[in-house]
């Protein structure tokens, strides 16, 4: 970047909007904002992390954090949590919150577009953490419909005030994890109006909000660095890391005092080992079983909630699922009946088959693209899952503050979920209560009662085309199944190749991940108009559908 003066142009972040002088936008290091050296400080406290496990939805609970710890993680940050519901519901606190003080140094996240509710939630935790961290970053369309993320980079006043509340009133540092803009000189004045603020350590991820797919979308390591140079506080960079090197290469390029990590970590906990600088120290899938077996400990001595747990075993042990299917229908089938001892005993077994086969990396029956179209949809799938349980979680709180029993409210709605396909009864696991998912029989019936209808409205379809004449296409190109039922690949009926076609339950084959982890499902939309119709007529699948469009992200997953 030059020296030279940058104009802004753009009202929404306008000198007046941000409340910043115009030579915070000079293209040099502007001079340090006044509790700079008191942010060193608390990163120097912290022993100056620089491997970060990223704030991860159901993802970086305490078992997971511990297991990245031992293996070379030297802070961790926990699921972003939804400050509200922390502030009001003592069972979403026992839940969602939970560390040990070997759990150090540690970040709490929290979603928010209320100060004085960010404040609250905040004040839970402060004797319990190293600073409080507030996401900035999820660009998904629960954090657009809730009003917090990345939709408040349209609101850049509230993130003002939502920072310096925290910087003003607590005890511990604020931090932020950010997402950039398109245009730098926004980035810039973003990220110096938030440390202005009073935040201490900023997360800067390198893709715009608009990029919810990791896979496709690379990030911008040149606009990490640039708000690294600008800003006088802890500057931490995500982005484009699947091995420690890259890691190591992203500090080095942006000059970020360390680096956060989630998918990756997902797939490999010992990502930050120093031993994965070494040539035999790569990762390797035979080591996936003594990793999960070390976190299973992790979970007996820090219990946590199956669903964190099956998420975390499919994630570890993907391609080796893939190729023992049984294991994996064992392991979704098992419900909340099975214990960790039970997956213990389980993941014995998966290893003497590995011992007995003699081969060293697994052998899915599934194709490379079938892989990639089911970890998309699980991605999906967990986006959905979460958005279910904040919405009821938010509608429990309401009943209980209007003094409406919350069973009372359950007992009335009963009927409904068992003829829309319990799609509230599916979260209900995720109620602090330990209780089991069982809304998966529910939405079965209804995905079985859906793919009925469906295949009479194509029937009916292929009739009324016969008596006029023609061929009936659609139909055609879904002899082979039912639809809204499986998940399948085959010829386009135009005839232009392979395509995928989505279904209902649609993470079938290869990754262990049928039907999703265990309790949960996903409606997609065929191309085919006899299932539209069905979905159209079904306003609870027609909302699924809807939902289906959203993605995974590094802070949502």
């Amino acid at each position: 970047m030059s020296g030279a003066s940058i104009a802004i142009q753009d009202p929404a972040i306008s000198t007046e909007a941000t409340g910043i002088s115009a030579a915070v936008l000079v293209g040099t290091k502007r001079p340090p904002v006044p509790h700079a050296e008191k942010a060193w400080e608390f990163f120097r406290a912290m022993g100056s992390p620089k491997y970060h496990v990223a704030p991860m939805v159901d993802q970086s609970e305490l078992p997971f954090r511990m297991l990245c710890r031992n293996h070379g993680a030297t802070c961790a940050y926990t699921p972003m949590m939804h400050a509200r519901l922390f502030a009001e519901s003592e069972k979403y606190r026992s839940e969602f919150f939970t560390t040990c003080p070997e759990d150090r140094p540690l970040m709490v996240q929290f979603c928010a577009n209320d100060p004085d509710l960010l404040l609250a939630a905040a004040r839970h935790v402060e004797a319990s953490c190293d600073a409080v961290d507030i996401n900035f970053g999820c660009p998904q369309r629960i954090a657009k419909r809730g009003n917090y993320g990345a939709t408040l980079m349209d609101d850049l006043p509230l993130v003002e005030r939502l920072v310096k509340k925290l910087a003003q009133n607590l005890t511990v540092p604020v931090t932020c994890k950010i997402r950039v803009f398109a245009d730098m000189e926004k980035t810039l004045a973003y990220a110096s109006m938030i440390e202005a603020a009073g935040c201490s350590l900023l997360a800067v991820h390198g893709r715009t909000r608009e990029m919810k797919d990791l896979t496709n979308t690379r990030a911008d390591w040149d606009a990490i660095r640039a708000v690294k140079q600008h800003l006088s506080i802890p500057v931490l960079a995500n982005g484009n890391i699947r091995t420690l090197q890259d890691a190591n290469d992203l500090m080095a390029y942006t000059g970020c005092d360390g680096v956060l990590s989630a998918e990756s970590l997902l797939e490999d906990p010992a990502l930050f080992a120093p031993s994965r600088l070494q040539p035999e120290g790569a990762h390797s899938w035979l080591e996936a079983p003594s990793l999960l077996r070390e976190y299973l400990h992790l979970v007996k001595k820090y219990p946590t909630h199956p669903r964190m747990v099956k998420g975390h075993l499919h994630k570890i042990l993907a391609p080796w699922l893939g190729e023992h299917i049984d294991i994996r229908d064992r392991v979704n089938k098992g419900g909340s009946g099975l214990t960790t001892d039970g997956l213990l005993a389980l993941l014995a077994e998966l290893d003497a088959r590995i011992v007995a086969n003699g081969w060293g990396t697994p052998r899915p029956k599934a194709t490379p693209r079938q892989l990639l179209r089911q970890a998309a949809e699980a991605n999906k799938q967990a986006a959905m899952d979460e958005q279910q349980r904040e919405t009821d979680a938010l509608e429990e709180v309401a009943q209980e503050q209007d003094g409406v029993p919350t069973s009372n409210k359950r007992a009335a709605e009963d009927g409904e979920d068992h003829v829309h396909g319990g799609s509230r009864q599916a979260v209900e696991g995720a109620d602090g209560g330990g209780g089991s998912r069982s809304g998966a029989a529910h939405r079965g019936a209804a995905a079985a009662a859906a793919a009925a209808a469906a295949a009479a409205a194509a029937a009916a379809a292929a009739a009324a085309a016969a008596a006029a004449g023609s061929a009936p296409h659609s139909a055609h190109a879904h002899s082979d199944s039912a639809p809204g039922v499986s998940s399948s690949s085959g010829k386009g009926c135009d005839g232009g190749g392979e395509k995928t076609q989505h279904h209902a339950g649609g993470l079938s084959e290869g990754l262990g991940l049928e039907g999703g982890l265990e309790g949960s499902s996903h409606v997609g939309v065929a191309a085919d108009s006899g299932q539209d119709e069905v979905i159209a007529m079904d306003p609870d699948l027609k909302r699924l559908r809807d939902l289906g469009g959203v993605d995974g992200c590094e802070e949502c997953l």
